[in-house]
């Protein structure tokens, strides 16, 4: 009788692990009936994504702008799907750094794609400058309608008609010498930008010279 019983009980429980496989053995039969389906749904998301990224904005150079009188180099970076009427930051480097350089260690591009704004990154070119400095404190330079400050709003005026920037949302930030720059171009423009920041700079007049 107890080896009945054992017989029995071996019996349910090899019959109990044959349904407990069962739902799992149709799982795979259903998932081998669409493997090359499922290949070719997940190729195309790996595509789609490869597809997106090659065309994702890139901070770029404008090869012509004019007028230039400062001899400047003009970056931009426009997000995609840039929105009509929108807002213009303008970021200046600091002395010893590219318009690229900066806008790597600032994370600019990034703010841009996140809040959609373009973005314009002057460039000092050591033609002029020996250490990238943007000429803020020479009067050739930091007047209006003069050297690198008439420059720089030509870059302006060139995104406000490439991309249909509001021109009341137009904004200037720099950094050190870029900081300095950016103290002259809300002086000698203040009809031209909504507001500025001036990250470790001097104040506009300080340390000026005529030539």
């Amino acid at each position: 009788m107890q080896i009945a019983n054992d017989r029995d009980t071996g019996h349910v429980a090899s019959t109990s692990r044959s349904r407990s496989w069962a739902p799992r053995g149709n799982i795979f039969r259903w998932l081998s009936g669409r493997a090359d389906r499922i290949v070719n749904v997940l190729s195309a998301f790996v595509l789609a994504a490869v597809v997106s990224a090659a065309h994702a904005a890139e901070t770029v150079q404008v090869p012509s702008f004019a007028p230039n009188p400062g001899n400047l180099r003009m970056f931009k970076y426009v997000p995609d799907s840039l929105p009509a009427g929108a807002r213009l930051v303008v970021a200046l480097h600091g002395c010893t750094q590219s318009a690229t350089k900066f806008d790597d260690e600032s994370g600019w591009t990034e703010l841009a794609d996140h809040l959609g704004f373009a973005l314009l990154l002057p460039e000092q070119q050591q033609a002029n400058n020996e250490r990238l400095c943007f000429n803020w404190y020479l009067a050739d330079h930091n007047r209006r309608g003069q050297g690198e400050a008439a420059s720089i709003v030509a870059m302006i005026d060139e995104m406000k008609t490439r991309h249909g920037i509001d021109p009341n949302r137009i904004f200037v930030t720099g950094l050190s010498a870029g900081g300095a720059m950016t103290a002259v171009m809300l002086a000698a423009y203040p009809d031209v930008f909504r507001a500025g920041a001036i990250i470790a700079a001097v104040l506009h007049g300080s340390g000026m010279r005529a030539h």
